[in-house]
């Protein structure tokens, strides 16, 4: 009996990089499912919160697959309007994780409503993309989130910082995100015997630009390539699995206690028995009793 359930994609959480035969062009494709449900599952986000969530999410896995070493990609838009933070973050082995916040006059994310615009969302907002590598200096880039188009303003930034024609597709709709990276290669790092043709590179990223959503939200990662590339022959890499997987732990929770200092750790001592940190990510709690809480106090860095 064939599967009727909705959104039962033919390459749900997965990720394939694939390049042109003969052209200098490289990309990935990316679809999102149960990691996408389990990282919108964790908050009551509305439709509109959730949708933006998921493009947010979709555009880190492309950019993680550029990574060149150990470390991670984040991508946080700070806006003017209903929310003041959406973030995405996704590192090298395509664990993704993400948050969205309201701003104080939103009266809670919950509350916007589910039709809410981008504009609405974001209002002027600023877009920060930073590498995090496990070891090693963070790098950081800002632009302007125009006009609230994720996926253009992305495109935009590797136009002007990296010098790479890049387009950029992004699409969800609260059960499923899906992500098109289309990117010319560096001059160094050109396959042999591929042509620089600027030609043709306008010819691929015009054919990249027709991609639907809906497209997106519905195809197997073959059949969107087909439709869109049919005429230029290319090799589709075996795909990578996505997942969604925080990163917190009871160490880095005590860090973040640790960072408060000595006068607050006190005042929370005083004020209950026993204290519980719940991870904003994935609201996974970890409790502390205020005896735990005092031997932090008591180590002699801590004033």
């Amino acid at each position: 009996m064939p599967d009727t359930t909705p959104h039962a994609p033919l390459n749900g959480d997965q990720l394939q990089r694939f390049t042109f035969v003969d052209a200098d062009v490289r990309g990935c494709v990316v679809t999102l499912n149960q990691s996408y449900r389990e990282l919108v599952g964790n908050h009551p986000y509305p439709a509109a919160a959730a949708e933006l969530l998921g493009q947010f999410a979709a555009a880190a896995t492309l950019l993680a697959t550029l990574l060149k070493q150990d470390a991670s990609v984040t991508i946080q838009a700070r806006g003017s309007g209903l929310l003041s933070t959406v973030m995405a973050e996704c590192d090298h082995q395509l664990n993704i994780r993400g948050i969205v916040t309201a701003a104080e006059q939103a009266d809670g994310v919950a509350a916007i409503g589910a039709d809410a615009t981008l504009a609405e969302l974001l209002g002027e907002a600023t877009l920060a993309i930073t590498i995090a590598p496990a070891n090693g200096q963070r790098y950081q880039g800002i632009v302007a989130l125009e006009g609230g188009d994720l996926a253009a303003c992305l495109s935009d930034y590797f136009e002007q910082s990296e010098q790479l024609g890049s387009v950029i597709k992004l699409a969800a709709d609260g059960e499923l995100a899906a992500g098109l990276l289309l990117q010319q290669l560096p001059a160094a790092n050109a396959a042999a015997g591929a042509r620089q043709d600027p030609e043709q590179w306008r010819e691929l990223s015009l054919l990249g630009a027709t991609l639907s959503a809906a497209e997106q939200l519905s195809l197997g990662h073959t059949e969107q390539l087909t439709r869109l590339f049919h005429e230029h022959p290319l090799n589709l890499r075996e795909a990578q699995p996505v997942a969604f997987r925080c990163s917190c732990s009871e160490q880095r929770t005590i860090n973040a206690l640790l960072a408060l200092g000595g006068d607050e750790l006190r005042a929370i001592i005083a004020e209950q028995p026993v204290t519980e940190v719940v991870c904003q990510f994935c609201n996974y709690p970890y409790s502390f009793s205020a005896g735990q809480l005092q031997a932090l106090l008591d180590q002699p860095n801590l004033h």
